[in-house]
């Protein structure tokens, strides 16, 4: 954005005939880069300053003897020193003179605009050029706050690049995530640093997310590193469990030779491993080699299932009981089996004690009364051992 490149490219495209890129057509479009509004002052500096610089290169070349015109424009439009420095590494970079680039990069000081240290790491990265650019990285300013991702995996990459693997990884662990993880990870695959990151010392979560990231990893020798993590962990039995599914895979494509090489293996620490753990690999070989059947669901044998009427309610032999105690307690609280309260007792006639009759119907309400209440508390004793048998 302080670049302005759209407008730009737009300035030195064909309506300018030019291709819309770097170098522009003419001195005409090349002055037009102090009518891009949205690039800033410096920029508009920097991009002449460079096509000085180019120019003057190509002067040298002729043979010709011409004043230098770069030195000249920093002079006259009192250019600072950081700029004239941070262009003219960048200068050299593109023309893979990366000993005067990166001396003049780290003499700038802090980049004036956030791309540079990016683009001048990726472009050594990709020239080969690791020494340079871990030079660099320790040369430039601290990462602005709050860092980027993308820096963070650049500063990865050129760590693991110059076979620094534990810096790399203890950098990775002062900015955790999953992503950044997965890539420190795909970056030792793709340096072959994975014996060295095998011996790391991982926490429980990053140990998981290692094995997770190595089993579904599209590199071809993603699950055998990882056997070999078990290994070195001793974790034999999930080895041996990876080893199956890994022959499994070599049958078919038709490596038997490395299926061969990684059975000797198992075999030769199947020897010195203690009788324990031994054992618990030999019972898992033995658990897996088992037919799997499906097992019906035990019924509780306390419970008998019988179908009730036409409605087809089940009824279970603890529900029945269950439904005989609430009768039982209903029938203990019918109100002719309670006695009358003396509060409520209407009073008596005087002649009421002289019949006979009534009397004798007193007396065998009350006998009757009595049968009755104590079947009822013997109903509730059986009830309660019930209980106890049915729910032991």
């Amino acid at each position: 954005s302080d670049m302005g490149t759209a407008e730009m490219a737009e300035r030195w495209g064909p309506d300018f005939f030019g291709t819309g890129v770097y170098p522009p057509s003419s001195l005409y479009a090349l002055l037009n880069v102090f009518f891009v509004v949205s690039s800033s002052p410096l920029a508009r500096l920097s991009t002449i300053y460079y096509f000085l610089l180019d120019l003057d290169e190509t002067h040298r070349l002729d043979g010709s003897q011409r004043r230098p015109l770069a030195s000249e424009f920093c002079a006259h439009f009192a250019v600072r020193p950081e700029v004239r420095r941070t262009v003219k590494g960048l200068w050299h970079l593109d023309r893979d003179n990366f000993e005067p680039a990166i001396c003049s990069l780290s003499l700038a000081g802090k980049p004036l605009f956030p791309w540079i240290r990016s683009a001048v790491l990726t472009t050594l990265l990709f020239k080969d050029q690791f020494a340079s650019a871990l030079h660099y990285l320790n040369s430039a300013a601290e990462l602005p706050s709050p860092v980027e991702l993308d820096d963070l995996k650049l500063h990865i990459a050129v760590l693991l690049a110059n076979g620094r693997v534990d810096d790399a990884f203890w950098h990775r662990r002062r900015h955790r995530g999953n992503e950044l993880f997965d890539h420190f990870v795909d970056e030792c695959l793709k340096r072959n640093l994975a014996d060295r990151m095998l011996q790391l010392p991982y926490n429980l979560d990053e140990e998981a997310r290692l094995v997770h990231h190595l089993q579904a990893s599209c590199h071809p020798l993603a699950l055998r590193i990882l056997l070999s993590y078990f290994l070195t962990r001793s974790r034999y039995a999930e080895a041996v469990q990876l080893n199956a599914c890994i022959n499994a895979t070599s049958a078919e494509i038709g490596q038997v030779d490395d299926a061969l090489a990684r059975n000797a293996l198992l075999v030769a620490y199947q020897r010195i491993l203690p009788e324990s753990q031994l054992k618990i690999v030999v019972s898992q070989q033995e658990r897996e080699k088992m037919p799997k059947n499906e097992q019906v669901c035990p019924k509780p044998l306390s419970v008998v299932v019988l179908p009730a009427g036409d409605d087809q309610r089940v009824w279970s032999k603890s529900a029945f009981l269950t439904a005989v105690a609430d009768k039982i307690d209903e029938a203990h609280s019918a109100p002719f089996l309670l006695s009358p309260a003396p509060a409520s007792t209407p009073a008596k006639p005087r002649w009421a004690g002289l019949c006979p009759r009534s009397f004798f119907v007193s007396k065998v309400s009350r006998v009757s009364g009595r049968l009755l209440l104590s079947s009822v508390h013997r109903f509730r004793r059986v009830q309660s051992r019930v209980r106890r048998w049915v729910f032991q």
